[in-house]
């Protein structure tokens, strides 16, 4: 085993390795700002020497010699959209159950998502790799609930306030309306707070099964093991 005055050693003349292949430029004052950009990775050929310094990032994006990291393949991730009728909302997810298959949560605390306020049937459409997968939830109930009620909050201003919600409803999958996927109110499930006329989002969970869409997201990591 090394001493600790050896690895020391040994780290300094690391550090003087590193300090000698490093190659420093000052640039003064010469109309240029202090906060230019200089850019020293391109596309072109290895006796390319680009010496520009850029005063914003439209002048580095407009120079076609530099390398630009390349867009992320983004058809890959999961976007999941409720749809009833002729509307349509966009819901992120904001967690996973770590199970196999997983259950995909989603909690929303603004009031911009929602749908008309009906009981019609709404789709939970999943896209991803440029395919659709569409499960079809159905009204279940309206029920009260004060779990995030606060009533120092209910001789206040604030309309739509989330300490004064008590009005909800919620919508499942029942059995036989998607092949091999039973009715579970705990873990399949949309809940909507009421608004008037409006069916405004609050939290979902969707318990997956080995389906299609499982094999879309997940088969990559199947066919490793």
């Amino acid at each position: 085993m090394s001493s600790l005055t050896e690895i020391m050693e040994q780290r300094m003349k690391e550090r003087e390795i590193l300090n000698d292949n490093i190659e420093y430029t000052t640039v003064f004052n010469d109309g240029q700002p202090d906060n230019a950009l200089p850019i020293v990775n391109t596309n072109a050929d290895v006796n390319y020497t680009n010496n520009n310094t850029y005063s914003n990032m439209d002048d580095y994006l407009n120079d076609n010699n530099v390398i630009k990291p390349k867009d992320p393949n983004m058809d890959n991730i999961p976007r999941y959209f409720l749809e009833s009728g002729d509307n349509q909302i966009e819901i992120k997810d904001t967690g996973c159950l770590e199970c196999n298959p997983p259950i995909i949560t989603f909690d929303y605390n603004f009031n911009d998502l929602h749908l008309p306020n009906n009981e019609a049937p709404i789709i939970l459409k999943v896209k991803i790799n440029k395919k659709e997968f569409e499960y079809p939830f159905i009204y279940k109930n309206e029920f009260i609930s004060k779990s995030k009620y606060d009533e120092r909050f209910e001789g206040l201003d604030i309309p739509n306030s989330l300490r004064t919600e008590t009005r909800f409803c919620k919508w499942t999958i029942l059995n036989g309306r998607v092949k091999n996927m039973p009715t579970d109110d705990s873990y399949r499930y949309i809940t909507f707070e009421i608004q008037g006329d409006k069916l405004v989002f609050r939290q979902a969970k969707f318990r997956m099964i080995k389906d299609a869409l499982y094999k879309e997201q997940y088969g990559h990591l199947q066919a490793k093991n």
